[in-house]
């Protein structure tokens, strides 16, 4: 898998590796949406966004802290559709 990261050696023996996926969660706020990713702390993560969940753009760059980081959607958008994701910076 292209995102994960060797992290070091596990008790059972070979290298640990960084999972790739997260849990994201949205709720509504004052002034938009904002949405918790669940990640591992001490590494950078970017959050993109995609109408069509083919070409995905950068939003922002985050580190999380206490196994999450937050981030915020703006309200005033538009009606189109759009997906979130974060992905881990190498």
């Amino acid at each position: 898998m292209e995102d994960d990261l060797a992290v070091g050696e596990p008790a059972g023996g070979g290298p640990g590796r960084l999972r790739a996926e997260s849990i994201g969660s949205v709720k509504g706020v004052a002034g938009g949406l904002q949405i918790q990713f669940t990640r591992a702390d001490g590494y950078l993560y970017a959050v993109q966004v995609s109408s069509n969940l083919v070409d995905w753009a950068g939003l922002s760059t985050n580190q999380p802290s206490n196994g999450a980081f937050h981030w915020q959607e703006p309200s005033g958008l538009g009606a189109s559709p759009r997906f979130y994701r974060s992905r881990l910076l190498p």
